[in-house]
This record gives C-alpha cells, structure tokens and sequence, in this order.
C-alpha cells in the first residue's frame, strides 16, 4: 500500500471533505472553489500512483492507496495555485476512483464500492470528465479540453489547432443563429447564400458532427440555443471522419441536463424589429436525482436587412439523462426547429459590374418553409481500471420547401431588366451517424499509454424535386410577383421526377498515446473506411438504381504527430494528416475521377497559463491536394449529354499559412479571444496555364478580436458594468469579375448587471455600418452582403 510518512491533514482539509456530501464534492472540484488554503501544485501529466505521490509531498498531506486502484492508471498534469482537495479531484478526474478522509488520512478508494455507513462522506470526482469539457457556467471563452478525440482530451495533448467557442462568449456575444458563431472562431468563414451549410476553414469545407456522431448536415441554420459549444479542429480530419475535407471537422456539442435546478430565460428587441424570447429550464427530475431533464424553448419574428428579409422561427428542444450508477448513464434528446424565410440566391451584378444595392432581393414575394429535428441517445460505461466505452446515435431530418429565382446574366442599369431563372423546390433529407469507442490505458515498458478503438457509421438519404423555368426581361429588383408564371408553367405541381439519393459511410478507427518519456507523447492513429453512393431517378415508376464509381473499400488514413511538453506552460507538436475525398464527377470516356488524396503537415506551440485561464496557439501548415477535379477543355459530352462539361483529374491545389490564437482570462476581470490566420492558397497545376499560381476565393489575411472588461472589483458599484468591444477584419475576396475589397467592422457591448438574478446588455454590431459582401459569388448570383448597423438589447434571467 502506497503510504507517504508525512504529517497529519490540518483540520481545514478535514472539515472540507467531512462536510462535502458526494455531489457537492464533485461540483467543489469541478467549479474550482477553494474549500481550504490554496497552495501552488506542479504536477507533470504521469501514473497515476506517482501523481498521487507527488500531489501528497506538495499538499504535505497523508494519502492511502492499494497499488492495485492506481494500476494502469493515468492522471492530467496539474498545475497553479489550487485548494489541495481541487488538485486532488482533477489528479482522480475519470479514473472511476473517490476521496475520503479516514482519520488523518486520505484514503483512495473505487467509487462504485464507497459508501458512507460507518464513514465519512466519499468524495468522488467521477463526472469531471465530461464536467471539464463542457463550457457552460464556466464564465470564460478559455475551454479546458474537447470531446473531439473520444473521450476528454486537453487542447495541449491534440498536435494540431483547436478551437472551442464557448457558451460564455455565445452569451457575450449574443450569436443566436450557427452561420454568426462560426464566423468569431479562428481561421472559419461560412458561405451563407440560401442558408448555406458550406464552412471554409483554409481554403476548403469542413465535416461536421453533433456529439461526436458523425453528420453531413451538422444543422447550420438551427438556433444557438441547443448549444453548449462548438469545437473547431482545424486541418484534415480523417482519423475522425474517413472521407473527410481537409478543412478540418466541425463538433457541435448539445447541451446536456444538470444536476442542479436551474432557469435561464432572454428576451432581445432590436433593429429591423427583431424580437425574440428564450427559456431554458434544468434539473433533477427524481427525489434521488438519477433522472434530470432540460427544456429549451425558443420563439424569433424579424423584418431583415433586405426588402425581403422577413424571419420567423420557433423551436423546442428537450433532453433526459439517466445515472444508473457512478459507472454508466445515458441520455436522450430531441429538438425540431420551423424557420420561415424569403429564399434568396444572393444579388446579381448590374451591367457596370458593380454588385446591385445593399438591401436588394431577387426571388418571388412567397415564404419558404424549413423544418428540422434531431434525435440523439449515448450511453457512457466506466469499465474499471481507467477504461471507459461511450456510444452514440443520432437520426436527423431536413425538409424545405419553397421558390427561389436568380439571374442569368448583369442587371441592365439603365432598364433594371435581366434573364432570370425561377425554381419551385420540395427536398427532404435525412441523416442517420452512430459513433462507438472504447478507451482506456495500457502499461507498457514502465509506462502507461491510452489507446482507443472505435466504430463510426453514417448515412445520408436525400429525395429532391424541383421545376425550373426561365424568362426574359423582368425587373428582377423591384418586381418580385411571379404567380403568372407559376401558375402557366405548373410549378405549384411538383408531381415529377424526383432524384433520389444514398450515401453512406463506416470505419473502423484506432490511436494512441504513447509516452515515449515524461515530456515527450507520440501520437498515432489509422482508420479504414467503407464509403458507397447511389442514384436514382423516380417518375411514375422508379428507376434502376446507379451505383457511383466515387467508392472505397479498406481505405486507409494514418495519422500520427509528437508532443513535447517543455514546461507546464508550453508544448511543442508537429503531425502529418491524410486526405481521401471520393469524387463523383466524369473524365471524357465515362469514368468517375479517382478520388482526391494529399497530405498536411503541421508544427506549433501551445502554451496555457494561470492554471489554464489563459491559452494561446501558434501553428504553422502546408496542406497538398491531388486529383483535384478540373474543367477539361478538350472534350464535351460528358454526363449523357451532348454539351455535358468533361473533367480530369489534374489539378493540384496547395494551402499554407500560419495561425495564432489565445483566448482566456489575462486577470480575473478580462476576457479576451483573439486569433489571425493568413493564407496563401494556390493552383499548382491546371487545365488552364494562366490559372497557375492564382490563389482561388480566399482572404489572405484573417483576424478577429473580442475582448471584455469588467472595471470594478467584485463588491464595488463598477463591478456590476461590463464593457466589450471587438473586430473582424479581413483581406480582398477575388472570385472571377467579383471582388470584395479588404474590409473590418467593429462591435461593441455594454453590460449592466441588476442583481445576482437579473442583468441587461446592449449589443452593437458594425459600428460603422460598413459595406461588405459576406459571400463573393458570380454575375447572377450568390453575392450576399453583410448586415448593416444593428442594435440588440438583451434582458436576461438566471434563477
């Protein structure tokens, strides 16, 4: 039995552990309060039999543990000034074991077998795991680790950039819709046209997930509400995701019920008669508390920044978890969300070149309706001996239907006329991803090691049908009727051919860490993925079935990188990642292209300070893309038919660049998050010479700043303000004859708090109501311009 000979606990640590009853205990380590005297801890990422070792020399405090509870065990580096029961709790933190005081002495114990008969309550600390993960009332933007890689995993243990934007600043910042979070966090834009589900990080799309589960659709569109967070892993993602983008992979994470009683509610007035209301309900739902449930309710109407801009959305979302035991819970969700909007394209260009008004719409005076709903269960099970298996599934619905027009050529300035092309669209598309690991450590040469196994599906269905009809010469800006046209040309009758679709993927993952010495962890992982699609098309009868060629069988995607903790305030890492997209479009002779492939190498430094309050990046990438589908210009006729655009396989993109990011609190009453990220993304090869070295539709230059200030200590009449302020700034947006010059717009907040249950904040957004095309596109079509000046208040309650 490991037993340090040192002096006796003092009666403060007795007293805080006497008094803490098993969930107050765990909400005291997981919340940071300082139940006795803060001392400084160093404590290096190590066996968990050492750690408890070290943690007993630096507290000067007596600890009992058998040999065999530590075994195989790992424990997170600990460091900063800490009440001795708070390092302890995060040294235990997912380990299945508990603390209780027995006599003088701390005594370490498994938490499925502690009582409290005949003894002192048990401390047990065994929802840190998920706890530290989750950002809510965490009262920072800095976040301690992510779910991105199974499990909890520190930002420090990941060899590449991460980003979490967290519930503090969503709050903050009031980013209510998903396309507005996305575009705070480093190095993301989102391409927003028509409620667009396209994220770009480094010059390419992203994958997406919802709990880990892999998504084609993550939902961008539904409401900020249901979130927790939102974790950003920035470069190729496919250990995570098989066929993912090389953009990286985007993690929305739900929030979860609590343990404890709480109710949220916001009311926002502001420009263009916006008006929302939101609640948000949590708690134990039993006498035990083993059943808690959440309940969140939304309701928005707004007038919009265009001549059609109108919004209205309602949701609701509810969710259940179930605590077995100390070992094992589930949960279970839903939320449907109605949203009702004026469908647009974007805006044209007029015959000068210059993109129409700020405020301009091109589509029919008809609301289109989309519906979504989502449906998730996981299961969490504590294995014993550190191992831990976790399951999740989620079943996802989409439905829109509406009318959408656009041009096909510039708007005449002189008549205000243009071609255009009117579209009636009814689509429906379900999503189904379930993800399974099993995790824990192994010892091995004197060393413990984390290895994870894992399973992940998903499938995606989706049935569309539409009628197009063009026209000619219409005053496509200040005319929006189109029901003649609609009702000569049936488009209110969609009973035609409708395409269906089915895609689906699986892989079977592994990784590891791999301490190689105290500072130095090896990282590897691999993946082998299944990936099919097919097509058909349905009329009166259903087709055959047409199996894509875009398919793979075992494919293999290793992964591997190095950590060197220098300190306990810096890491070095460098990782190479794989890329494999299967592609669906054709060569002259029929052939579907052979998938894209490349590579991304990375290098950085991550540093953490204040025990975590304040972290910083600095990373550094090169990402080569292969196979890159391209316009051949030597042949037509491809895709059945006789003008059909052929393609091959030559292009050859690279992206590069650096980033930096930090985020955090410099001194208790400042938070700031701050990141810039350039990008010099390039063809290498092309079908076209004159497009070689040519950067494609991506800013150089990307940076974005917000920052809080609290003036008074806690106490003081200055305690109650806030005050914030922020940016986003970036390089010229050139896509063919469209350009966006280099632009920033600037925010700005005023928070006011009334009492412990009441506060109030006014949010200004583009102070300067600068003009600024959100998404560059082409002559017809899909330029969207950014919101002018706009002012929110928000009046919020926490009981």
């Amino acid at each position: 039995m490991y037993h340090p000979a040192l002096r006796p606990a003092p009666l403060a640590l007795a007293i805080a552990l006497a008094l803490c009853s098993t969930t107050l205990c765990a909400q005291d380590v997981q919340g940071g309060v300082a139940a006795v005297t803060a001392i400084e801890f160093n404590i290096a990422a190590k066996p968990l039999g050492e750690a408890l070792g070290d943690w007993a020399l630096q507290a000067r405090r007596q600890i009992i543990v058998r040999p065999e509870l530590a075994r195989g065990k790992t424990a997170p580096a600990v460091s900063g000034t800490l009440a001795p029961a708070e390092a302890l709790g995060r040294l235990l933190a997912g380990s299945g074991l508990a603390a209780r005081l027995e006599g003088e002495a701390v005594v370490i114990v498994d938490a499925a077998s502690a009582t409290t008969s005949g003894a002192l309550p048990v401390v047990t600390v065994n929802a840190q795991a998920d706890a530290s993960a989750s950002t809510e009332n965490s009262g920072t933007y800095a976040a301690r680790a992510v779910t991105l890689f199974k499990g909890q995993t520190s930002l420090r243990e990941i060899p590449q950039s991460v980003s979490v934007l967290t519930r503090q600043q969503i709050d903050d910042q009031n980013l209510v819709a998903v396309e507005d979070a996305i575009n705070k966090m480093t190095g993301a834009r989102i391409s927003d046209f028509q409620r667009s589900e396209a994220v770009y990080v480094r010059g390419y799309t992203i994958s997406k997930q919802v709990d880990g589960a892999p998504m084609q659709s993550a939902g961008v569109g539904v409401d900020m509400a249901l979130y927790d967070r939102i974790e950003l892993l920035r470069g190729p993602s496919g250990l995570l995701t098989g066929t993912g983008n090389p953009g990286g992979v985007m993690n929305f994470v739900l929030k979860r019920p609590q343990a404890d009683y709480a109710f949220n509610a916001a009311a926002t007035v502001g420009s263009a008669s916006n008006k929302r209301g939101e609640v948000d309900v949590t708690g134990p739902l039993t006498k035990d508390g083993a059943l808690r449930g959440r309940l969140v309710v939304v309701g928005q109407d707004k007038d919009g920044f265009t001549s059609y801009g109108d919004e209205r959305k309602q949701l609701v979302y509810g969710a259940l978890e179930y605590v077995f035991s100390p070992d094992t819970k589930v949960g279970l969700s839903y939320y449907y969300q109605r949203y009702q909007y004026y469908n647009s394209y974007g805006v044209p260009l007029d015959s000068n070149g210059q993109v129409v008004a700020r405020g301009s719409y091109v589509g029919p005076d008809r609301l289109s309706t989309q519906t979504d709903s989502r449906t998730t269960v996981d299961l969490t099970h504590k294995l014993g001996a550190g191992w831990e298996t976790h399951a999740v599934y989620s079943h996802a619905n989409n439905r829109f239907e509406g009318y959408s027009a656009y041009t096909s050529n510039a708007v005449s300035t002189s008549t205000g006329l243009a071609n255009y092309s009117l579209t009636h669209a009814n689509n429906t598309y379900s999503w189904d991803g379930a993800d399974v690991y099993v995790s824990g450590p192994v010892r091995l040469f004197e060393r413990d090691h984390v290895v994870t196994l894992g399973y992940s599906y998903s499938r995606y269905e989706g049935d569309t049908a539409s009628k197009t009809v063009t026209g000619a010469s219409k005053d496509v800006l200040d005319d929006h009727n189109y029901d003649a046209l609609i009702g000569s040309a049936g488009l209110d009758n969609l009973n035609t051919a409708h395409t269906q679709t089915i895609t689906a993927q699986s892989g079977i993952y592994a990784s590891s860490r791999i301490r190689l010495a105290d500072p130095l962890t090896l990282v590897l992982g691999a993946r082998w993925t299944d990936y099919s699609s097919k097509t058909r098309s349905v009329g009166a009868t259903a087709g055959n079935w047409t199996t894509s060629a875009a398919a793979a069988t075992d494919r293999f995607s290793p992964y591997g990188g190095l950590v060197w903790d220098v300190n306990r305030n810096l890491s070095f890492y460098g990782s190479y990642a794989d890329i494999f997209v299967p592609q669906t479009t054709q060569d002259y002779q029929g052939n579907v292209l052979a998938p894209r492939v490349g590579w991304q190498g990375e290098v950085g430094a991550k540093t953490e300070w204040f025990d975590g309050a304040l972290n910083a990046t600095l990373a550094f990438y090169r990402i080569r893309d292969t196979n890159r589908s391209m316009v051949d210009p030597d042949h037509v006729g491809c895709g059945g038919t006789t003008g059909g655009t052929c393609y091959r396989a030559a292009g050859l993109v690279q992206s590069q660049g650096w980033e930096f990011e930090m985020t955090g609190k410099p001194s208790p009453r400042w938070d700031i998050t701050t990141g810039y990220t350039y990008n010099q993304a390039t063809y290498l090869r092309d079908t076209t010479a004159s497009n070689v070295g040519a950067i494609f539709a991506w800013p150089r230059h990307l940076f974005k700043l917000w920052t809080q200030y609290r003036p008074g200590a806690d106490g003081g009449v200055a305690s109650t303000w806030t005050l914030g302020a922020g940016m986003n700034a970036q390089s010229e947006i050139v896509n063919g004859t469209v350009r966006q010059g280099g632009y920033a717009t600037f925010n700005a907040r005023v928070g006011y708090r009334i009492d412990k249950n009441w506060d109030l904040s006014l949010n200004l957004n583009n102070l300067t109501d600068r003009s600024y095309l959100r998404t560059v596109g082409y002559t017809g079509y899909y330029n969207s311009w950014g919101d002018p000046r706009n002012v929110q208040l928000i009046a919020r309650a926490h009981f």
